[in-house]
C-alpha cells in the first residue's frame, strides 16, 4: 500500500511537471522584422546619409534597434540605439555600403532585417 501511494504520489508529481514545462510562460511575440527602408541623402552634404525603417512589436513593448552598416555583405553591428533612423558620417564616392537592422524588445525578443545595400554617387 505505501509503495502504491509512493507511486501515485510520483506520478502526480511527474505529470505536473510535464504540464509546467509544456506551458509557455512567455507569451511575449517578438518584434515585426524591420521593413520599409529609406536612404535619403543628408541636404548640403555630398555624401552624408540618413536610412530610416519602420518597425513595430505586437505587444506594443518599447524597441531598441542595432544597427549594422558598412562595406560588406555582412556588415559590422556600429550602434545600438532606441530611434528607427541613423544618420551616416561621411562616406566615400562610388562605394556600395550594406546595413541592416536588429529589433529587441524588452524580452530579449530579437527579429532582423535583410540586409539593404544603396550606392553612393560616383562624384
Amino acid at each position: 500500500m505505501k509503495n502504491r501511494c509512493l507511486c501515485l504520489l510520483a506520478m502526480i508529481v511527474l505529470t505536473g511537471l510535464i504540464i509546467i514545462s509544456s506551458c509557455d510562460l512567455n507569451d511575449n511575440k517578438p518584434p515585426y522584422a524591420p521593413g520599409s527602408p529609406v536612404v535619403a541623402r543628408v541636404a548640403g552634404d555630398t555624401l552624408m546619409y540618413d536610412l530610416s525603417w519602420s518597425c513595430g512589436d505586437p505587444d506594443s513593448d518599447p524597441l531598441m534597434y542595432n544597427i549594422h552598416f558598412g562595406i560588406t555583405n555582412s556588415p559590422p553591428l556600429i550602434t545600438s540605439q532606441p530611434a528607427n533612423r541613423f544618420r551616416t558620417s561621411s562616406l566615400l564616392f562610388g562605394t556600395t555600403y550594406y546595413w541592416k537592422i536588429d529589433a529587441l524588445d524588452n524580452n530579449h525578443n530579437k527579429t532582423s532585417s535583410p540586409i539593404w545595400q544603396f550606392t553612393t554617387p560616383t562624384e
